[in-house]
């Protein structure tokens, strides 16, 4: 138990880690039904992180927005195409070029579309096929980007307790309606509005935040041993139980993520945040050779494969980071500084 409640001492940068590593665990094991659950507390962290670091630095400054704008992009863009083009080689590698004699049927619109989507991530929920499968909340993410600077003048003019109520009624709207609009941020703008909330001063602690964590074990634990809920979580990760089940689960732990944001980076957290990005696009990269030679084998056949898939992650994502992103996000810091002096 002791152990189990370190996690309320882990920095964000730490907990943002997990959360990715939850996603991989979504990809690569059947009892793992919570990686959309995992996602959408990055929507929230987001929301504040990205709210608070706009208002505080780039919106009293001349060009703000445009300079804003450009930082955001350096950070998505650099990781997503080196993730993006290690995806195709190792599809075309294995796959041949199926793929792409698919694309080659799409008239000319579409053709365009998915080079678009592909290369800028806007629109890239509509596009299919999807070499880089988890990148469809880079397109959330961009989106909100875009969608900041107006949300942020909103709030400083209607309540955002307001703008919480809108947001949950577009997102029953987009639920209910599958298509452009079910595939937009619209789906997930209570995420982000919460987050920002949070950015503003508003308070989740309806429970303590050990308790939320209590709260969510209990709930999961409940999917394992109670048989109709086993057969609609873990036997089908894609039932609509389960879609809607993911929606709420984040929602129980707003206390311990309010929690969380509180808690100073020190020593290596920050160097986790950055990992938790590249984890979560790399781990794709790797899992098609993966389930490529041993998708079809049992769980238990998979486990000393999938020991040094995990192996095999970590080294690549440690790599990355030290040789590609670092010195990236060093270069993107110091232009950050140097046009808002």
């Amino acid at each position: 138990m002791r152990s189990f409640f370190h996690i309320m001492k882990i920095g964000p940068g730490a907990f943002r880690l997990i959360l990715a590593l939850i996603v991989v665990g979504f990809h690569l094991s059947r009892y793992v039904f919570i990686g959309n659950a995992a996602v959408y507390a990055f929507f929230i962290l987001s929301g504040y992180w990205v709210s608070k670091m706009y208002e505080e630095k780039y919106i009293s400054v001349k060009r703000g927005i445009g300079i804003y704008l450009v930082s955001r992009m350096w950070r998505i863009y650099p990781i997503y195409w080196l993730a993006l083009g290690c995806s195709m080689l190792i599809n075309y590698a294995l796959y041949g070029s199926r793929y792409w004699d698919k694309i080659a049927t799409y008239h000319t619109l579409e053709q365009v579309h998915f080079g678009l989507s592909n290369f800028t991530l806007l629109g890239y929920c509509q596009t299919t096929p999807k070499f880089l499968s988890p990148a469809w909340s880079l397109d959330i993410e961009m989106q909100f980007y875009l969608l900041l600077p107006l949300m942020i003048y909103c709030i400083r003019r209607v309540n955002i307790r307001w703008l919480l109520l809108v947001s949950v009624v577009l997102m029953v709207c987009a639920l209910s309606y599958y298509g452009r609009m079910y595939r937009s941020i619209l789906k997930y703008l209570p995420y982000f509005l919460i987050g920002i909330a949070m950015a503003k001063g508003m308070r989740f602690d309806f429970v303590r935040a050990k308790v939320s964590l209590w709260i969510l074990l209990a709930v999961l634990g409940l999917h394992f041993v109670m048989p109709v809920l086993y057969q609609e979580t873990v036997l089908s990760k894609f039932s609509m139980y389960n879609v809607h089940l993911n929606y709420v689960l984040p929602l129980i732990i707003l206390p311990y993520i309010q929690h969380n944001i509180n808690i100073q980076s020190k020593g290596n957290d920050m160097m986790y945040g950055a990992l938790s990005y590249i984890v979560y696009l790399f781990h794709w990269v790797l899992i098609i050779p993966y389930l490529y030679y041993y998708g079809e084998l049992s769980q238990l056949q998979k486990l000393p494969y999938t020991v040094i898939y995990l192996l095999l992650l970590t080294f690549i994502s440690i790599l990355i980071y030290i040789f590609f992103d670092k010195k990236n996000e060093k270069r993107r810091k110091a232009w950050v500084s140097f046009v808002i002096r």
